[in-house]
């Protein structure tokens, strides 16, 4: 009996850990599409720093300033749809979740705060 409980408890354990580990994921998504919306906010506002020239726009990957540009061109109804697709995106999913600590921190606040 005890060792039917243990089996029980150490499955309920995994199954928590995942959920946990999930959860984890999905924040750190939420935040890089948050940074992404905010480079492309800034960008479209040219906020000091995202002009071509600027610090924190060059601060930023090529592929993220393509990204951001083609977000930008869409309409604003198009956008929403864009970033319900890149969180659906694998590719994307994979980004999000492979940022770390200061990776994150880079794209949020770019390498100049």
């Amino acid at each position: 009996m005890s060792e039917q409980v243990a089996k029980m408890e150490a499955v309920w354990k995994q199954k928590i850990t995942e959920e946990l580990a999930l959860r984890r994921q999905e924040q750190t998504l939420d935040r890089a599409l948050s940074a992404f919306k905010g480079h492309a906010r800034s960008r479209k506002l040219q906020i000091p720093g995202y002009d071509d020239a600027g610090r924190k726009w060059k601060a930023l990957t090529e592929g993220l300033r393509k990204a951001v540009e083609n977000f930008n061109r869409l309409p604003k109804e198009g956008q929403g749809a864009a970033l319900a697709k890149m969180r659906e995106k694998q590719n994307f999913r994979s980004f999000a979740v492979h940022l770390a600590g200061g990776q994150l921190k880079k794209l949020c606040y770019g390498s100049i705060r």
